[in-house]
């Protein structure tokens, strides 16, 4: 009964995780390395390394970190016409969905000044930047899952 117990809150926390990926009030990819995380140290580190644990953290951490990075850092290399703002990234950060992102991005750069030709090349950039963050994500969440459901088999 306890082993079930913990395999059901894992892969409720591993779900949140899968979840969190799209809906921007869950922490996604941290959601899902908790529910490895716990399964590895409650079974004594038997069927999921302690190595596993510590590289997908770090995996985890330099997607969190990318994932904030990467559409700026998109809309900067576009063309060497358009410079974003600081404030295309304030308002892009205001929401974090694919939408809202564009548009806070546009907006952002009407708001400093620049031509709207420039700044819809701007938010189209950011929202690839945006798109590429998601689908890393993705990847790593769904890389975990396949390590947990990976671990019942050994």
């Amino acid at each position: 009964m306890g082993a079930t117990l913990l395999i059901a809150v894992c892969s409720l926390l591993m779900l949140a995780g899968l979840a969190g990926v799209v809906l921007p009030v869950l922490p996604g990819m941290p959601l899902a390395w908790l529910g490895l995380f716990v399964y590895a140290l409650v079974t004594g580190f038997e069927t999921i390394p302690v190595t596993a644990v510590v590289v997908f953290f770090v995996v985890m951490a330099f997607a969190f970190v990318l994932d904030f990075l990467a559409p700026g850092e998109q809309a900067r290399h576009v063309g060497r016409l358009v410079r974003p703002s600081r404030r295309t990234g304030c308002y892009r950060f205001l929401g974090h969905r694919p939408r809202v992102v564009r548009r806070g991005a546009a907006l952002g750069e009407l708001i400093a000044g620049k031509r709207p030709e420039l700044a819809l090349r701007s938010a189209w950039s950011t929202l690839v930047g945006f798109v590429a963050g998601t689908l890393l994500r993705v990847v790593v969440v769904l890389t975990m899952i396949g390590f947990f459901i990976a671990s019942f088999f050994q």
